[in-house]
């Protein structure tokens, strides 16, 4: 896939310019070349309210509403006409969207980059710039590992389901229960694991657990394979993609099934159960 060059600016509240101090409240990302526009703004303001004394919600309100309507009106036409008029900047024409209202908005200078996909280029700048500031704890994933797991099931064998039992390993390091294994001689494990979160940073977290899990049972006598069956998120494709390539980095011998191809849990089971492993 081509990679397209991309500018980039961090939009933000700054109440006092003297002091400095602010919060991130957005991003807008343009691609001259891709004759790409796209923006993505948080319009919320608790945590300013509770960060600034003498907040005016009201004109904060209004600010971003005229910005967002700015934005649109340039993303709808920037496939027909150019963003810019003669010689006038990205940073210039993104000033002149914002005039000294009153409503402290401001935005960086801006920056640099290349990707695959400029769509997920804003999200996972917005998570980064905007997202990563309100301290979010761990994200519950849209599926649980339950739900991806009923998706697998669904396509196994009367065979396969007879066989499969609960195993649980502890080694110095880990204790882990799997819900899902069968036994041939060694045990081989199923593991399905939800990738499917709003964050990308939690995609990479889930898969950094389970890495690490599989770190401490690296050796463990009696353990054949892990199979990690994997719930697709409904966006963030290159955060899955990252996180995909760290699992298949962990040790011992793993097996990463997906969800387009349901059916290879069942074939690859019904093929270890035909003989044993020493």
């Amino acid at each position: 896939m081509t990679h397209q060059p991309y500018s980039y600016v961090v939009i933000r509240y700054v109440p006092d310019s003297g002091a400095g101090e602010g919060l991130n409240i957005g991003v807008a990302v343009y691609s001259e070349s891709a004759r790409f526009l796209s923006h993505r703004i948080d319009s919320r303001y608790e945590r300013l309210s509770n960060a600034f004394g003498h907040f005016d919600g009201p004109a904060f309100r209004r600010a971003v509403l005229n910005l967002v309507a700015a934005f649109r009106m340039s993303e709808r036409s920037i496939a027909n006409e150019p963003l810019f008029a003669g010689d006038r900047s990205f940073e210039e024409w993104l000033r002149s969207l914002m005039p000294d209202t009153g409503a402290s908005l401001a935005f960086t200078s801006p920056r640099h980059g290349m990707t695959e996909d400029l769509e997920e280029e804003v999200l996972l700048l917005y998570d980064r710039m905007v997202e990563s500031q309100k301290g979010h704890g761990d994200e519950a994933p849209r599926r649980d590992d339950a739900q991806v797991w009923r998706a697998y099931a669904s396509h196994l064998s009367p065979k396969v389901s007879r066989a499969l039992t609960t195993k649980s390993f502890e080694t110095p390091v880990v204790k882990v229960e799997f819900a899902h294994a069968v036994k041939n001689g060694a045990w081989h494990v199923i593991q399905p694991v939800s990738m499917d979160f709003k964050r990308p940073e939690s995609i990479q977290r889930k898969a950094s657990q389970w890495v690490g899990t599989a770190v401490g049972l690296y050796g463990t006598q009696g353990l054949g394979s892990i199979f990690f069956l994997l719930g697709q998120p409904s966006g963030h494709r290159k955060a899955y993609e990252r996180a995909k390539a760290l699992l298949s980095q962990a040790p011992g011998r793993l097996e990463i099934i997906e969800e387009d191809h349901p059916d290879a849990l069942n074939r690859r089971l019904l093929e270890l159960m035909e003989h044993v492993d020493e």
